[in-house]
């Protein structure tokens, strides 16, 4: 059973997120910043890009390390009342009586309270008790992408106007003899790594919204939608916003199979429940969105 989304095997993506943010950083502080004309614009920008950072860093590590599980499989079975039985489904591969809205993730080997969803990037679970740091780290990460893209568009601009050697002084004060091609190369990077990112988890994020308008989590969402397709089911007509809407978030985060997800929960831990409780922690681990998957 995994604690938290540090615990060893660290996942692919996550590293990859690190390195990803940790050079845009850097690379951004150091030879972007710099180059901005005006000192109003290097402590506004500054600032703020230092401020985007650290609500990033506080957030993802606050969801990555926080523990989601379902608190009832930490209590002693004999503390609980026979009400509480006869209230609670029983998760066989847990072994322990759950709440309702609990959910098994066979990634993380555990119930989730307030099941949303598997985040890879954070290489941990985002239920109830992290679902608030999660939907701030990616927040964040489009106000941080956003600053990145905004001065390295404002820089490019300055690259190739032909009229004046704004940049190319600048270029000399701070980095002396340094090839002004190496500065457009650096900022063409940072346009064609970050405007992906901001796209995808700006998709994200609105999709997030949508779901809390809702009062719906990203595996009710999920879930939801394959009953409809399942059972034929027609939504009710939309305009042409909304369905675009509405086709950019199932793109975000459905994965399209055939069979839909069973809820599972029994009260009695027999052969039935032993195998309906493997049919839903496939179901869970299923929801994996794809956090920019940013979740």
């Amino acid at each position: 059973m995994r604690t938290n989304g540090f615990e060893r095997p660290l996942h692919p993506l996550q590293l990859l997120s690190w390195v990803v943010f940790g050079s845009d950083v850097l690379i951004f502080a150091a030879f972007c910043i710099p180059l901005l004309d005006h000192v109003a614009a290097h402590i506004g920008v500054s600032f703020c890009y230092a401020l985007s950072v650290f609500w990033l860093v506080a957030a993802t590590a606050k969801a990555t390390r926080c523990n989601p599980a379902d608190p009832t499989i930490y209590k002693d079975a004999s503390t609980m009342q026979q009400e509480d039985f006869d209230a609670l489904p029983f998760c066989m591969t847990c072994n322990s009586y759950v709440n309702p809205a609990s959910k098994h993730c066979r990634a993380c080997n555990k119930c989730v309270h307030g099941f949303d969803h598997h985040c890879k990037w954070l290489n941990n679970c985002v239920g109830e008790n992290n679902y608030r740091a999660f939907a701030s780290s990616i927040s964040a990460v489009a106000v941080m992408t956003g600053i990145i893209l905004g001065g390295s568009v404002y820089l490019l601009f300055d690259y190739i106007r032909s009229d004046e050697q704004v940049l190319a002084d600048r270029i000399a004060k701070y980095f002396g003899s340094a090839p002004e091609e190496l500065f457009l190369a650096i900022f063409i990077l940072m346009l064609v790594i970050n405007l992906p990112l901001f796209l995808l988890d700006l998709q994200l994020l609105l999709f997030h919204m949508f779901l809390t308008s809702q009062n719906l989590t990203t595996y009710e969402y999920i879930v939801r939608k394959r009953d409809q397709a399942s059972n034929g089911a027609d939504e009710p007509s939309k305009g042409a916003l909304q369905r675009c809407a509405t086709c950019c978030m199932d793109n975000t985060v459905l994965k399209r199979k055939k069979k839909k997800p069973k809820d599972t929960g029994q009260k009695i831990p027999d052969s039935s429940s032993q195998t309906a409780g493997k049919e839903e922690a496939s179901a869970a681990n299923g929801v994996s969105a794809e956090d920019a998957d940013l979740s």
